[in-house]
């Protein structure tokens, strides 16, 4: 099969026929699509163009045809004709939008997108699938307004609310004077909403409500569920993420400082998709991966490094581990929990004498003389220094190297953390 789309018959034929023998085709097509039959449905299609050549729904369903078979751009190009040839029908140019935004090309696609808004502007999917569009083409601005634009037809218009909210999330990290606006659009999502205590989190962290001691694990998990197939690329690619590069470093300067590390178990908290075991897998005898989310243990397990992967609660892990560990490592983990001294407790209380505790924190500037942590509008928990040794002179752990770094890289400027490296005594 090529990708050669069937040609609609020329503008100069002259069918005399009743509108309504096209629409029993068309019906009688989808009936035989539906079932399976895309030979005969693909000759109905084709009838009705005979019969109607600027036909666009036509046009339409064998191009749907044409994206099942796998040719792509046959499929485009019919959807492309359709819009040519019928330049005032609003589902032609939104399918056509579709198709563009699925092959990435986003210019011709907002064009297409803004052609369909015209033609049927109460049609709030639409605005919906152009607003989306505009956030992958990081426009949020304009996307905003395109949400704000559905909620103007349909004030309940629940998809539109959700992303509205996520929006202003972002608009917000920027831009404070929004806080007050961003809280009122993730109010107004409560009532309608899954993930209740996920919503009260994000409230808590722009300052409406009490920040709790963690994120909630369910909302971490469908968090990095949600990614997981793309997330390390995001990671390593868009972000220039180095904080696993900054673990490794210290537990060479740690070597370097002290000798060899002790063998034994070790505990990779918060795994991932593994990013770690690389520079893990010669320092275990056994190396275990700990994470919230199955889907991102799944792309660990591919590494085939580690030893054993759980999906659980670290702490609640931990309580369950047999003592005895030599390392313990945390990368970019406690930027989701607050309150780490049942970490603390946990940790200290499985390594054994002379074991590590290995984890990164991000910085916290004005906190880090203060004796806490504080939840952030990015919804990622700061650690102060004066907190974080605290905690380990409290469990019996002894800070054997400190080093300020950088994490990552977001929004074009670099994120700044603390790789800590403590030592059970």
């Amino acid at each position: 099969m090529t990708d050669s789309p069937p040609q609609p018959p020329t503008a100069d034929t002259h069918v005399r026929t009743d509108p309504r023998d096209v629409d029993e085709l068309l019906d009688t097509g989808v009936r035989l699509h539906l079932a399976g039959d895309t030979v005969l449905a693909q000759q109905a299609y084709m009838r009705a163009l005979e019969l109607q050549p600027d036909q666009p729904r036509a046009m339409q369903l064998l191009a749907v045809i044409e994206g099942e078979r796998g040719n792509a751009s046959a499929a485009l190009t019919l959807l492309q004709q359709a819009a040519v040839r019928n330049p005032d029908d609003g589902p032609s140019h939104h399918n056509l939008a579709r198709a563009l935004d699925a092959a990435e090309q986003h210019g011709p696609a907002l064009a297409a997108y803004y052609r369909a808004h015209l033609l049927q502007p109460a049609h709030t999917g639409v605005m919906e699938e152009m607003g989306l569009l505009l956030i992958r083409m990081d426009r949020m601005q304009d996307a905003l307004a395109c949400f704000d634009r559905a909620l103007q037809v349909d004030p309940m218009q629940v998809s539109a609310m959700r992303q509205r909210g996520e929006v202003l999330q972002h608009l917000v990290r920027s831009d404070p004077s929004r806080r007050d606006e961003t809280i009122a659009a993730l109010q107004a999502l409560q009532p309608h909403v899954a993930d209740r205590e996920g919503l009260e989190f994000t409230l808590a962290a722009l300052g409406g409500g009490a920040a709790p001691p963690a994120m909630p694990a369910d909302s971490v998990a469908r968090l990095f569920d949600r990614y997981a197939t793309s997330f390390e690329e995001h990671l390593t690619v868009t972000l220039q993420y180095r904080t696993p590069q900054q673990v490794q470093a210290a537990l060479q300067r740690v070597q370097a400082e002290s000798g060899p590390l002790p063998r034994g178990r070790v505990i990779d908290l918060g795994c991932g998709t593994g990013l770690c075991a690389p520079f893990l897998r010669p320092l275990a005898q056994e190396l275990v991966g700990v994470d919230l989310s199955r889907g991102m243990l799944e792309q660990a397990a591919r590494r085939n490094a580690y030893d054993r992967l759980a999906c659980g609660e670290l702490v609640a892990f931990l309580r369950a581990a047999p003592h005895g560990v030599a390392l313990a490592v945390a990368a970019d983990v406690f930027v989701y929990i607050g309150d780490l001294d049942p970490v603390f407790h946990a940790v200290a209380s499985v390594l054994k004498g002379g074991g590590y505790f290995v984890f990164s924190v991000e910085d916290p500037g004005d906190l880090a003389d203060e004796p806490g942590f504080e939840l952030r509008r990015t919804r990622r928990y700061v650690h102060g220094q004066a907190y974080v040794l605290e905690l380990a002179r409290r469990h019996g752990l002894r800070p054997a190297d400190v080093q300020p770094v950088v994490l990552r890289t977001e929004a074009h400027a670099d994120v700044p953390g603390v790789v800590y490296a403590l030592r059970r005594l």
